[in-house]
């Protein structure tokens, strides 16, 4: 599962780049071709939209987070099964280690005036 999540935040990240400066793009060049067809607001909203879920979200570090896991428990997954002296207990330790490096999404929203 990490190899697909990891792919999967990343073609989400790739997407949602290349969708932003497309519409920041076109915003720009037809600004009134868009403002004739009523359409430059959402155009607009589009690129803003998408520039603010892959900062709010750091889908390009929770992908490396998931990577990095996901190599972490592979190598643990290889000593286990080549590796005599390597126990289910460091396999599960590994699991957990794993959990803890890809975490929870966080969300980061403005910070409060202090």
């Amino acid at each position: 599962g990490y190899r697909f999540w990891s792919a999967a935040l990343m073609g989400l990240f790739v997407t949602l780049g290349i969708l932003s400066v497309i519409c920041a793009l076109a915003a720009a060049t037809y600004t009134q071709e868009l403002q004739d067809h009523k359409l430059l607001k959402v155009t607009i909203l589009v690129a803003a939209c998408c520039s603010a879920l892959i900062t709010a979200f750091n889908l390009q570090g929770k992908s490396g987070d998931i990577w990095r896991a996901f190599r972490h428990l592979e190598q643990a997954i290889l000593e286990y099964e080549y590796n005599a002296c390597t126990d289910a207990e460091s396999l599960l330790q590994a699991y957990k280690e794993s959990e803890d490096m890809v975490g929870f999404f966080e969300f980061k929203g403005t910070k409060p005036n202090q």
